[in-house]
């Protein structure tokens, strides 16, 4: 099975634990191309997508991950300092975060439709695991209405859903459990942190000592989430449908 893998810095895998690689351990028939892109919102990732599948549509399995930047990037930025300076000026270069819930609908569902002109291969959607294992009922709460967003898109267009937003739920139970850490350091979640990630264990020991539990700094993952995020989409991969010619039209078959 040829699945493309497209989204952020939680598909690139270099930054914490890669879902990926677990995916690829597990299912060694699996032929995964990796399309994450550190920093980028769901209009990159879309904008992305579409032009590769001009090239390249023979995929079975396309998983489509993306929308933790389009809250998190607008979050960091009124933080100030680098921050702001960085992210407003990554704006300036097309990053380009849908912070209205309307308008990432609107975008989800129009890129949908557009990339079903190019493919036939079964699409899952990624949904948005927390950020910020203590995060504030104000963060959960927009973060629950973009969730609810995928849901209802991956519902319409018969699509699976991968839903990390649960697992991670389940498993972190109610925010006042978990510390309240969001990216504390510029240098370090831009640059260190990653470099850190290269070197075996260091992600888990780096969750450990910031005493957080599915992640290295409330986003990026460590082995007990990047396990999470593989386990869902894993089994959203096996369930899915494939889309084939039948006469001239399309049928959906269930492998």
């Amino acid at each position: 099975m040829r699945i493309l893998c497209i989204g952020n810095s939680i598909t690139a895998g270099n930054t914490g634990v890669s879902f990926v690689r677990m995916m690829r351990a597990a299912n060694p028939d699996w032929k995964i191309v990796n399309k994450g892109i550190n920093g980028e919102p769901l209009y990159n990732i879309g904008d992305r997508l579409i032009r590769h599948l001009k090239k390249d549509p023979l995929f079975d399995r396309i998983v489509i991950e993306a929308g933790i930047n389009d809250l998190l990037l607008p979050a960091l930025e009124k933080r100030g300092g680098l921050y702001r300076f960085v992210i407003g000026r990554e704006r300036k270069h097309e990053i380009r975060p849908l912070e209205d819930p309307g308008k990432f609908r609107k975008f989800y569902s129009v890129l949908l439709k557009e990339a079903r002109l190019y493919t036939r291969a079964s699409i899952v959607l990624v949904n948005i695991s927390r950020i910020n294992e203590g995060a504030s009922p104000q963060s959960i709460g927009l973060q629950s209405e973009y969730n609810s967003i995928i849901a209802s898109l991956a519902a319409q267009a018969n699509y699976s859903l991968a839903d990390v937003a649960s697992l991670f739920d389940e498993a972190l139970g109610s925010p006042g459990e978990n510390r309240d850490y969001l990216c504390e350091n510029f240098w370090s979640t831009s640059f260190w942190d990653g470099l850190r990630c290269y070197l075996p264990g260091q992600a888990d020991k780096l969750s450990a000592a910031r005493k957080l539990r599915l992640t290295i700094d409330g986003v990026h993952l460590n082995t007990a989430g990047a396990r999470l995020y593989a386990t869902a989409i894993s089994r959203a991969l096996k369930t899915s449908a494939r889309i084939i010619p039948v006469q001239g039209h399309l049928q959906q078959n269930f492998l």
